[in-house]
Formats: C-alpha cells, structure tokens, sequence
C-alpha cells in the first residue's frame, strides 16, 4: 500500500483597494490600499497511520506590501502595519 497521502492545496484571496482610515486623501495616499491579491500554496503529507504529519508552504506569492492599517498621529505623523513579506517553510508534527 501507500506511505500516506499527500493533498495539494492553493489559496487566493482578493480585495478592492480600501482606506486604513475613515478619511481618504486622494488614491496615492498613504492610508490607501489599493487593489491585490495574495495567494497561498501548501502541500501536506499524512502518513498511512497518522501520527506523522508534513507540510510545506509558500505564502504571498506576488509578495507585494499590503498595508493592513494606518494611523494618523500628533503633525501628522503616519504609522502603519503591513502583511508579512513571501515566506517559504516546513512544518513537521508527531502525534504522541
């Protein structure tokens, strides 16, 4: 029979650009996100008993910076937080 069964998966996800704030100040602002994708693709391996489990991931593809939300401080001071960067990894597991 089989070691286990590998199941590839892909993930998309899509927006319309948006403001991180209430306020919009033109379409190049810095609050203004504006339209992407994002897409994740993994495949996960499961041995025929189940106790090992194995994956290996790829996300943000297009690695584009998206911005998640801004703030508008004292001056005027803008801050923001951006989704992570693309990141490749390996995620191993044991079931006890």
């Amino acid at each position: 029979g089989s070691a286990g069964t590998f199941t590839p998966s892909v993930q998309l996800y899509a927006s319309s650009s948006y403001s991180a704030w209430d306020i919009i100040f033109g379409p190049d602002a810095p609050n203004v996100q504006k339209s992407y994708t994002k897409t994740d693709a993994r495949l996960s391996f499961v041995h025929k008993g189940g106790k090992f489990t194995a994956s290996a991931f790829a996300e943000n593809l297009e690695n584009k910076a998206v911005l998640l939300r801004a703030l508008r401080g004292g001056d005027d001071f803008i801050q923001g937080s951006y989704a992570a960067p693309r990141i490749f990894g390996v995620r191993l597991g044991y079931h006890f």
